[in-house]
């Protein structure tokens, strides 16, 4: 893991005061380590020292009354919950198609059946204009 440059923990930076922006700071640092270290959150792997960096990274920029903001934040991320399941994977699109002899066929049979009739329409409406006496 980088260590931060030194800037980052400057005091001469005014403090965040707000809790708006101190929940914002907190969630952007846990959205870096979540972004920077997708891989090790997939294997499950020990992220103390990322987590560890990021909240001293928030103390340095945030009133000391605001510092619980970061714990609360990091509960609710997914950092906090190394043991949740991953996301399920979609079904490959051929799963999605109906098989023939399932109750969706006819529908999308009758589907097909109303947008032929549809063309067929079409295309006599084209035929008559086209061959229809130019006197009319």
């Amino acid at each position: 893991m980088a260590i931060l440059p030194r800037a980052c923990f400057d005091r001469s930076m005014s403090l965040i005061t707000t809790q708006e922006a101190a929940t914002r700071l907190a969630r952007a640092i846990l959205g870096d380590i979540v972004l920077y270290n997708e891989e090790k959150l997939l294997q499950r792997e020990d992220m103390s020292e990322e987590v560890q960096e990021g909240r001293a990274l928030y103390q340095s920029r945030t009133d000391a009354l605001l510092h619980d903001l970061y714990e609360r934040e990091l509960a609710a991320s997914r950092i906090a919950q190394p043991t949740a399941a991953p996301a399920p994977e979609l079904p490959p699109p051929a799963a999605a198609l109906p098989v023939r002899g399932s109750a969706q066929a006819p529908a999308q049979g009758a589907n097909l059946l109303w947008i032929a009739l549809g063309l067929i329409g079409l295309a006599a409406l084209g035929l008559w204009r086209l061959l229809r006496p130019q006197d009319w």
